[in-house]
């Protein structure tokens, strides 16, 4: 039986929770895999109703309350409370957000893949719903130096950072689904699923960023313990398009970003 730890981080989105928990419960079937999900909870208040809900699903939830501590800050919260000499024992460890949903097919599939020693994490398709579009690939090769500097510079000056969305959004409006598995250099943040080989070579995450920039963080993760990142379509995740980044307002965003590419800059170039 396929084991997942399934990592899920809520900030505001009570709706969205509870729309993709029951997606996960749904996807089960006849034949369920052993799913242990840890939903950390973000959220500026903890919503009563959203833990009633919670407990009347068929699901092994955990909740833990956090402060906001950001995406993959989130996600090593959930992986310090289970213990890494537990995490390792998962065939597979999932972080996602919550504005998703789950495929009926998706766990069959991921039990049916064959899986190389050196892929240390599988990057689905990433389907939206409204655009039939794929996320992933996310990135293919790794950015140069002069690129990284470049959005550096766009998200430094509120027009361009406008007009770099606009354009972001064209460049995803027409990235048709992709037909092969192939290696990629990092996979779309928004559902990664890390190949129990990474926590078994003690692999930890330990991202001191607030939002953004997690894709580069899993990628040179992976590249330091000579494990590899695996664009995989078969495996396929639906997406709805409106995270709770896209509720904070511009200034936020592009400040978090430059952030997170100063740390980039810093560690990686």
């Amino acid at each position: 039986m396929l084991s997942v730890l399934y990592v899920i981080v809520n900030y505001n989105s009570e709706e969205d929770t509870l729309r993709y928990l029951q997606s996960i419960q749904d996807s089960q079937g006849s034949k369920p895999s052993a799913i242990d999900i840890v939903l950390v909870d973000n959220s500026t208040t903890k919503s009563k109703e959203l833990r009633d809900a919670i407990s009347l699903m068929n699901l092994s939830i955990t909740i833990l309350d956090s402060a906001n501590v950001g995406y993959f800050g989130a996600f090593k919260v959930a992986l310090e409370y289970v213990g890494y000499t537990k995490v390792s024992t998962y065939d597979h460890v999932i972080i996602s957000n919550v504005d998703l949903e789950m495929t009926k097919d998706f766990f069959s599939k991921l039990e049916s893949i064959n899986v190389a020693s050196d892929i240390g994490v599988i990057a689905p398709s990433i389907v939206s719903k409204h655009r039939h579009n794929d996320l992933n690939p996310k990135i293919i090769t790794k950015p140069t130096k002069s690129k990284i500097l470049r959005n550096y510079l766009l998200f430094k000056y509120p027009f361009l950072f406008k007009f770099y969305a606009k354009l972001s959004d064209k460049r995803i409006k027409h990235n048709t689904i992709q037909h092969a598995t192939q290696t990629i250099y990092a996979p779309h943040g928004s559902f990664i699923i890390f190949n129990q080989v990474f926590f078994k070579q003690g692999g930890i995450i330990d991202y001191p960023v607030f939002l953004f920039g997690e894709e580069m963080y899993v990628a040179e993760s992976m590249k330091a313990m000579n494990l590899k990142v695996q664009y995989n379509p078969n495996i396929k995740i639906l997406d709805f398009d409106h995270g709770s980044t896209s509720k904070e307002n511009t200034s936020f965003i592009s400040t978090e970003h430059r952030k997170a590419l100063k740390y980039i800059l810093r560690n990686y170039y």
